[in-house]
């Protein structure tokens, strides 16, 4: 797991994991919470990188117009 000071390693491993945990479950029901729980960092670590869970999600795959970045 890596930690908050090598930001861009950091912002990456959490979209891994997101990514990892949306391919599971879907992201429909998938809690910002439990995606820091399995990245093992502070929920808000999330926010530190990413502003909602759409931009999550988009940051990897496909988004329709309405909710790019």
């Amino acid at each position: 797991m890596l930690r908050d000071g090598d930001g861009q390693n950091l912002r990456e491993y959490l979209i891994a994991t997101a990514a990892r945990l949306i391919g599971q479950r879907g992201s429909a029901g998938l809690a910002v919470r439990e995606i820091a729980r399995e990245a093992q960092v502070a929920d808000g670590v999330l926010y530190n990188y990413f502003e909602d869970k759409e931009r999550k999600t988009c940051s990897r795959t496909p988004c329709s117009p309405m909710s790019a970045p």
